[in-house]
């Protein structure tokens, strides 16, 4: 299949202003328009929007700050970020013509995939793709819809999220982060520190395509890891081209291996681990397919050798 052409769908101005409360309260009650979001206490940076235009106001400090991979590179007082479908593709097509790359394309926290533009009068273009659309389904020159999208334009399940996204607790928040990464190739989304700068409130890695939110422990607020509670009562289920592989990797970055890699009855090839904070891991490839009924009677041929096991 040809991939798909890469398409343009919107530019959102980005105003560097003195005070972005009076700017963005300016907006709201002069121009009608309504707050979609802002970072920062006071704020230091506000996104305001009315119909389908959508406007950022930051202070003139700049919002590397709160937005860490948004790094102000020009002297002009006008940014422009354009939504993309086919990033990737843009990104390519514009460094052939020997555009200014001033940023290489990187995934925020805010699950958006961009890269940034210096253009011949020095302004800066940031393009940037939700890194949850599939530009595949990208048709004519509309912007992509989705179903289940609410009348504003706000997605019940965010972009790139599933129904169900385990949250994990742990003691250490920072290196099991780096633990997994190690262990598991999962990529860090976005950090945001505990009270005072402290710990980690709430992290977001993704493994393959799914996310995984996690965060320090925090006892007084009733939130407690399996170090805190001696063990843990779940685990998650991770799916590999290679499971030997996989769990090599995850034995090597300081897993503890609990059950090598076999072939189990249900069609998987299935392995166990435990990290270094207490959670458990389970990790497999899918090897065959079982009917419901194959896999019944297999299973009562499994629990009749362990009890016979059990019994010597």
């Amino acid at each position: 299949m040809a991939p798909a052409t890469p398409r343009c769908h919107s530019i959102t101005p980005f105003f560097i202003v003195d005070d972005v409360v009076r700017s963005a309260e300016y907006y709201r009650d002069v121009l009608g328009f309504r707050f979609e979001r802002y970072w920062g206490e006071p704020p230091c940076f506000v996104m305001v929007g009315r119909d389908d235009v959508e406007i950022m106001l930051s202070s003139a400090a700049g919002p590397g700050h709160v937005l860490p991979n948004r790094k102000k590179h020009s002297e002009a007082g006008l940014d422009a970020y354009v939504r993309v479908s086919g990033g990737q593709l843009l990104y390519e097509e514009f460094k052939a013509r020997g555009a200014k790359i001033i940023r290489e394309p990187e995934v925020t926290f805010y699950e958006m995939r961009e890269f940034e533009v210096e253009d011949c009068d020095g302004y800066v273009l940031c393009f940037g793709q939700d890194i949850g659309c599939d530009p595949i389904h990208q048709t004519g020159g509309s912007a992509m819809k989705t179903n289940g999208v609410k009348a504003n334009g706000v997605k019940p399940i965010p972009a790139g999220y599933h129904v169900a996204t385990p949250a994990l607790c742990v003691r250490g928040a920072s290196e099991a982060i780096e633990f997994y990464k190690k262990a598991f190739g999962a990529v860090e989304v976005c950090r945001f520190p505990g009270p005072g700068g402290q710990g980690v409130m709430h992290a977001e890695i993704k493994i393959g395509d799914s996310p995984i939110m996690l965060g320090d422990e925090f006892p007084g607020c009733g939130s407690h890891s399996p170090a805190s509670l001696g063990g843990t009562t779940g685990s998650i289920m991770l799916y590999f081209d290679d499971v030997d592989a996989a769990f090599q990797k995850a034995v090597a970055a300081g897993a503890t291996p609990v059950m090598p890699p076999v072939n189990m009855f249900w069609g998987d090839r299935y392995a166990k681990v435990t990290d270094p904070f207490g959670h458990a891991w389970s990790l497999g490839t899918h090897i065959e397919d079982v009917s419901l009924e194959e896999m019944a009677r297999r299973g009562q041929e499994f629990m009749a050798q362990m009890a016979q096991g059990q019994k010597a």
